[in-house]
């Protein structure tokens, strides 16, 4: 039985939003970036975040788990019951007589490519409808996180703000993790009503 992995996931989650924030960074700059790289006075100012606990931990994405995680115990339960059709298709060609008609051969033949054919089709639709809520949520994340960190960017004058979850970060002091704050407003902001 074919399952989602869910390391698997949390990487392919992990890297869909790093490239997600990277594109969405190198097209717009924080607020107030510019500013800072014309007035060059004082120190840099650099703050980390680790997108793999906001991708895991934020609202967005406990929610995006959770669809993920009901989609695939939907396709546990569907998915034994096309296999079955399929162990069947399977064990009626083998006690198949010694010497079947054409017609019989052919029958034979046809059940167990239909059944073949529909297990295949169930997983690939299967995997589209994952790729689509995937993709969906990554989207709500890097939606609800931009902002934020943004705004964080602002109160602080932080002039860059990178991913700690990232090789290219070696060594930061944690001061600098904008994590657990970055979440406390996301999940904030899910629980007040907009205005």
């Amino acid at each position: 039985m074919q399952t989602f992995d869910s390391s698997s996931l949390r990487s392919a989650l992990c890297t869909a939003l790093f490239v997600g924030l990277g594109l969405g960074a190198a097209a717009a700059p924080l607020a107030g970036q510019e500013e800072a790289a014309t007035e060059s006075s004082g120190p840099l100012t650099i703050a980390v975040i680790n997108l793999d606990r906001i991708t895991l931990e934020s609202p967005a994405g406990v929610e995006l788990a959770e669809a993920l995680q009901a989609l695939q115990n939907s396709y546990d339960q569907q998915a034994v019951a096309l296999e079955q059709a399929v162990t069947e298709a399977e064990a009626r060609a083998a006690d198949s007589p010694a010497d079947p008609t054409p017609e019989e051969t052919r029958i034979i033949e046809r059940d167990l490519q239909d059944a073949l054919t529909a297990l295949q089709r169930f997983r690939q639709d299967t995997q589209s409808q994952a790729d689509q809520i995937r993709a969906e949520g990554i989207e709500r994340i890097r939606n609800s996180v931009l902002p934020i960190l943004e705004e964080i960017q602002s109160e602080r004058n932080y002039d860059l703000i990178l991913s700690g979850g990232t090789a290219t970060v070696l060594v930061h002091s944690d001061r600098v993790d904008l994590t657990d704050d970055a979440l406390e407003r996301m999940r904030a902001a899910t629980q007040s009503p907009p205005g």
